[in-house]
């Protein structure tokens, strides 16, 4: 329930130290991490503080959210190096959307789409 109207960072399950690192594979990825938005921290502290001094959270679940926000480098994994796991996962994301774009988006028939000529047939003259 608090979740949203604190808007921690993370999932309602949890913080996820992969998509939320403020690294050059996920920069643009996540909101809190893009170009504009450097105060994102300070705007979810801000308000999480609000509702602590307003009695909607406890001072053990103030206590525990600080923790979490002063070591929030290392919460979010932007303290630790990429896995090589994830940087394999990584670069076949890369991969498979340099294909789709090749093989599929890009791709021109040289006689047109078979769907675009039936298309032509349905529209109303």
């Amino acid at each position: 329930m608090l979740y949203p109207l604190y808007d921690l960072p993370g999932t309602a399950w949890g913080i996820d130290t992969i998509a939320f690192r403020k690294s050059p594979e996920y920069t643009t990825r996540i909101l809190m991490n893009r170009d504009g938005y450097g105060d994102y921290w300070d705007k979810a502290k801000a308000n999480t503080e609000a509702a602590y001094k307003n009695n909607l959270l406890s001072a053990k679940q103030w206590e525990l959210w600080m923790k979490m926000y002063n070591n929030r480098d290392k919460e979010l994994g932007n303290a630790y190096p990429l896995s090589p796991e994830m940087q394999k996962a990584i670069d076949g994301e890369k991969k498979d959307g340099a294909a789709a774009t090749n093989q599929a988006i890009e791709f021109k028939l040289p006689m047109g789409s078979v769907w675009a000529a039936i298309w032509d047939t349905l529209k109303p003259k």
